[in-house]
């Protein structure tokens, strides 16, 4: 009986303690499953200055990637602008090469220009814009009408190279002989209105401007010819200064009329006065009378011929154009010098009598 009483005590614990509820939670166990729920969820959102600026980024990369390719696309263009140039460069050696061949002797300039005719009538562009600059080299102070009407025409081409090179052309075929057509000519070019602003710039009035300045270089007793000596003879240095500035027009808004301004003074090297200056053993000036006139080619001719021909009397210094010369008109003094050109040492004719 105590056994049985035993047993069925043990047996209504164990059922109390199954049917008793659990002991409730700590704060410390309640908390981890609230801070686990917490991790597993997405963030809230929030207009925080690192989300806002996330459009922004993506916005500055895709201009930066934008201007990188602009920048890009520009060197190439910009590269093959040059290997262009570099291409037909030797078409302008080839061009120019022509009038330093043929220059300084009347025949061959006739038929150097002759040819350069047909060169502007059946070339390309890029020959169109360098035959205006052999002209110049041919005709460089020597304004004559018929290369004076042609270049007039070139000035009004739809390609403003060539009305460019033209208008250059024209400042240098009348450098230093205040030619009163070619200037009144450029001055209209540079008028304000004119048609040399028809390309929407003003580096076609900067070439007038400078064209009108040739003109009056000097104030007209300079000549930038590099032939002297009755154009026996030619001057390295002078051509050396018009072949920088020829060389150059074809990318003369960036070279000559832009930053590189300065190569303008290269002209300088060809610069000489173009005046009869007659002086004593001394070096002091002496006033002789003089006859000016247009030369005549005496060569083979059988004795003693004219070599000018309508011929006017001047007193030295006298000016001489471009194809001009001068012989002593009194026979008290003799020239040192066959030819009358420039600075001349006069002497004393000792056969003379009063």
């Amino acid at each position: 009986s105590s056994s049985s009483s035993s047993s069925s005590s043990s047996l209504a614990s164990s059922a109390s303690s199954a049917s008793s509820p659990p002991p409730p939670p700590s704060s410390s166990s309640a908390s981890a499953p609230a801070a686990t729920t917490n991790v597993n969820k997405p963030p809230p959102a929030s207009s925080s200055p690192s989300s806002a600026s996330a459009p922004s980024v993506s916005s500055s990369a895709s201009s930066s990637s934008s201007s990188s390719s602009s920048a890009d696309a520009a060197a190439a263009a910009a590269a093959a602008a040059a290997a262009a140039a570099a291409a037909t460069f030797h078409r302008t050696a080839a061009i120019l090469g022509i009038s330093l061949v043929a220059g300084g002797e009347t025949l061959g300039i006739q038929m150097a220009s002759r040819l350069l005719e047909h060169l502007l009538r059946y070339g390309d562009v890029t020959v169109r814009r360098t035959v205006p600059l052999a002209y110049a080299l041919l005709y460089t102070s020597n304004p004559e009408i018929s290369i004076i009407d042609l270049l007039t025409r070139l000035t009004h081409e739809p390609d403003f190279t060539v009305a460019r090179a033209a208008v250059l052309a024209l400042g240098i075929v009348g450098a230093g002989t205040n030619n009163a057509r070619l200037a009144n000519f450029l001055r209209g070019l540079c008028a304000p209105g004119s048609d040399s602003a028809r390309d929407g710039s003003d580096r076609l009035t900067f070439v007038a401007r400078v064209a009108l300045g040739l003109i009056h270089i000097g104030k007209g007793l300079v000549t930038l010819s590099p032939f002297h000596t009755d154009n026996q003879l030619m001057s390295r240095v002078a051509m050396t200064g018009l072949l920088v500035i020829l060389l150059c027009s074809d990318e003369i808004l960036t070279t000559a009329a832009g930053s590189q301004h300065y190569l303008l003074t290269s002209l300088a090297l060809a610069a000489r006065p173009r005046m009869l200056l007659t002086v004593d053993e001394q070096g002091e000036p002496i006033p002789v009378t003089v006859r000016v006139g247009q030369g005549v080619d005496v060569a083979a001719q059988a004795g003693r011929p004219r070599a000018v021909t309508g011929t006017q009397t001047h007193s030295t210094p006298v000016l001489l154009a471009h194809g001009e010369r001068a012989e002593l008109a009194t026979p008290q003094y003799t020239s040192v010098s066959p030819i009358l050109e420039g600075v001349v040492i006069l002497t004393k004719n000792p056969d003379y009598v009063e």
